[in-house]
């Protein structure tokens, strides 16, 4: 978990949703990362095996901008191996739509 996620304002509105993130979610989440991501660039993230980090992703806003930035990474490397009209694949971030809306809302 990173030290921004601790901020005053993500306990409150952790404590006001009744999230509890337990101890050690954020390092098996980011150990399964990688295949998440992989499965996202295959379109299988909607397999009910990824439902523990599609929801953990939800709550926790630094293991969503480290799926991110792997995703980005991820798609940058496939670039080169992919012919010159192949589509570049559309990840599922609806997740991310409620902590946007939140974050304007609170002026962040």
């Amino acid at each position: 978990m990173r030290m921004d996620d601790d901020t005053p304002a993500v306990r409150l509105a952790r404590a006001l949703a009744g999230v509890r993130l337990p101890p050690g979610e954020c390092t098996a989440c980011l150990e399964r990362l990688p295949d998440y991501v992989d499965a996202e660039i295959m379109g299988q993230s909607g397999a009910a095996a990824w439902r523990e980090i599609r929801h953990h992703l939800l709550l926790c806003a630094g293991c969503a901008e480290d799926y991110v930035d792997l995703l980005e990474m991820v798609w940058l490397v496939a670039q080169d191996g992919l012919p010159p009209d192949s589509p570049k694949p559309t990840p599922d971030l609806s997740f991310l739509k409620g902590a946007s809306e939140w974050r304007i809302a609170n002026g962040e």
